[in-house]
């Protein structure tokens, strides 16, 4: 017995109610991944643990290096070479190549550099045009310890033969600090970060997760600078990094004083809160290490860690500049 025919109107309703199921499993699957930042399927990382061994109270000597070197946001910037190919042409223009070295000082951060974020300047604070990176991509990003090599290039027609000597590569945002290197004469200067005292004595204090039990805080040490792992000081700021050291009843994954709204620092007549709050190590057991950055107005001279910030009995710890700085 052959297989009964389906009518041409049935398979038009079949094919529309596949149409339908479809439809409707494609509008599921986009509302329920709405606000979800990462490719399904991505390992997800938190930041503030993969950046947490980055945050050091010191950083990579720039004068260590045998060219030329500065550090701007966990980056170092040495210049290797400079190579000038004058003009002759009427309307013609000068090429500069600049030679450059590239390392990521971080262990765990990736960092992202972009050919606008480098000029030169002339000895008359002229901007020149804006140059290229040479047979790479404008942005790259570099892995942590990764050291790249790479040329700038610039032209221009403002002189027919540049002299090397009355130029400055500059090398930054347009809001934050730059960094300076002569291509030929003078070192950079390097900005070190510069300890603070800080009051050591432990403090007990409301466990921000049951008021029923108590935390130690303890400071372990405090510095301030224009870099701190990935992050590089805006115009007219610093940066501070905090090592706090917590003690608690027994350990736990997550607590409320790795909650940014748990600390601020006062800074002569500013209050401000941390850009990052991240745990470092577990020591002791049930102890943590914590790392605070701040960033603050770049006069101020007059420090203070407040811990419990807006809870009923916050601690105070003072931070002390170093006489004479």
């Amino acid at each position: 017995m052959g297989q009964e025919a389906t009518p041409p109107g049935s398979r038009g309703q079949l094919f529309f109610a596949l149409i339908w199921l479809l439809t409707t499993a494609l509008l599921v699957t986009a509302f329920q991944t709405i606000g979800i930042s990462e490719a399904l399927g991505d390992e997800v990382t938190d930041p503030a643990d993969a950046v947490a061994p980055d945050f050091s109270l010191t950083a990579p000597d720039p004068a260590e290096h045998p060219f030329p070197t500065v550090l701007y946001g966990g980056m170092l910037w040495s210049v290797l070479d400079v190579r000038v190919t004058p003009v002759e042409a009427f309307l013609g223009r000068a090429v500069i190549d600049v030679d450059l070295e590239l390392t990521n000082s971080l262990s765990s951060t990736r960092l992202r550099v972009s050919e606008r974020e480098l000029k030169l300047i002339d000895d008359d604070d002229l901007v020149l045009p804006q140059g290229r990176f040479v047979d790479v991509d404008p942005r790259l990003t570099i892995d942590p310890g990764e050291t790249f090599a790479l040329t700038f290039r610039v032209q221009t027609g403002h002189d027919r033969e540049p002299d090397p000597e009355d130029l400055t590569l500059v090398i930054g945002e347009s809001d934050r600090i730059p960094e300076l290197i002569q291509l030929e004469g003078d070192e950079p200067a390097h900005d070190a970060p510069i300890p603070l005292a800080v009051e050591a004595t432990p403090a007990p204090m409301a466990d921000p997760d049951d008021t029923t039990r108590q935390i130690v805080v303890e400071l372990v040490g405090a510095s301030i600078g224009i870099n701190a792992g990935p992050y590089r000081a805006g115009i007219d700021e610093r940066l501070a990094v905090v090592k706090v050291k917590i003690q608690r009843a027994s350990p736990s994954e997550t607590s409320g004083f790795l909650d940014v709204g748990f600390w601020s620092m006062s800074a002569d007549d500013a209050e401000v809160a941390p850009i990052l709050v991240t745990r470092t190590a577990q020591v002791d057991g049930n102890a943590d290490e914590v790392t605070l950055l701040f960033a603050f107005p770049a006069y101020a001279t007059s420090f203070e860690l407040d811990a419990g910030a807006g809870s009923p009995s916050p601690r105070s710890f003072a931070l002390v500049l170093p006489s004479g700085t």
